[in-house]
């Protein structure tokens, strides 16, 4: 027993160095992450329209076709808590920033990634929280999670492989406004990937529900105390996708719009979620839009929105 714990640590010791090693290496290596808080912060001043949210405004929103000076600051499954952090921590200090782009889904606001019944609980959640943490310097509440090698699944070894054979194209996931490159494929939506009715009576809901509320009242705040107008968006759903939504939980997505304008009574509301003009080819899932769908969208969002931008 002795002689197996020496050759443990001696392994532990050879190969732990070379963790560490990968961990910085990492760091150099450009990702989605590091780009987007690259460009907020050494291009913040040319930016008017800034787009947060999660993958619905990333893949949805064409930062081309919206305005001048657009930058599409979304991340796929972005919890609203980092979405608050980032307005808390850049809106006050972008000079020329007159719009922030947020989208609101259905059954967003139980979402936490501290909640076991979470909408979209999945195993991504480590690797977002270490994503965030390692890359913008946001730690999640009462977590650590920035080593990527014990928590992230974001491919950093084929990351790492295409650093080293000079792949970029490999590497750029975004362009330079923070569009999303992942081509979709287009094919009929599937409405079951829309969750089912969680409980909402339990009490880890109803907690969920106030901490995730309360995140969005951020949001709305730092825009209001900074002058900046804020337009909350739901974009648009597959038409099969609307059996599983009920009237409670609608009423509850209108319920977070109410609070948010409290809070910044400036604020606008565009609700697309069954919007009739978009059909089967706009939709790579129930929630989510294709490109043709996106290029069908932005011009409609900058047609409400922006008239005279």
């Amino acid at each position: 027993m002795k002689k197996f714990l020496i050759k443990a640590a001696i392994l532990g010791v050879c190969i732990f160095p070379i963790c560490v090693s990968i961990e910085l290496l990492l760091l150099i290596i450009p990702n989605e992450y590091s780009y987007k808080r690259q460009y907020v912060e050494t291009k913040g001043d040319e930016i008017k329209v800034l787009i947060l949210g999660n993958s619905h405004n990333e893949d949805g929103i064409i930062p081309a076709l919206l305005g001048d000076s657009t930058f599409n600051m979304a991340i796929e499954g972005r919890y609203p808590y980092y979405d608050a952090v980032l307005a808390e921590r850049y809106v006050p200090i972008m000079k020329n920033l007159k719009y922030v782009i947020w989208n609101l889904g259905y059954n967003w606001q139980y979402l936490n990634y501290k909640y076991s019944d979470s909408v979209l609980k999945h195993t991504k959640i480590s690797t977002y929280r270490c994503m965030y943490e390692k890359y913008f310097d946001i730690p999640y509440p009462g977590f650590h999670n920035w080593s990527e090698l014990i928590n992230s699944k974001f491919n950093y070894g084929e990351r790492i492989l295409n650093y080293f054979i000079g792949n970029e194209a490999a590497l750029q996931v975004c362009d330079s406004l923070g569009e999303h490159l992942y081509s979709y494929k287009n094919k009929l939506p599937n409405w079951k990937n829309v969750k089912e009715e969680i409980d909402v009576d339990n009490s880890d809901a109803k907690r969920c529900f106030e901490e995730t509320l309360g995140y969005m009242c951020r949001i709305a705040a730092v825009c209001e105390r900074c002058h900046v107008r804020l337009i909350v968006i739901t974009t648009p759903y597959y038409k099969g996708s609307l059996q599983n939504f009920s009237s409670r939980g609608l009423a509850e997505m209108q319920m977070c719009v109410d609070a948010m304008k409290e809070f910044c009574p400036t604020m606008q509301y565009y609700n697309y979620m069954m919007d009739s003009r978009f059909t089967d080819d706009d939709f790579v899932d129930a929630t989510h839009l294709s490109d043709i769908g996106a290029k069908k969208f932005t011009p409609i969002l900058k047609e409400d929105c922006f008239p005279d931008f």
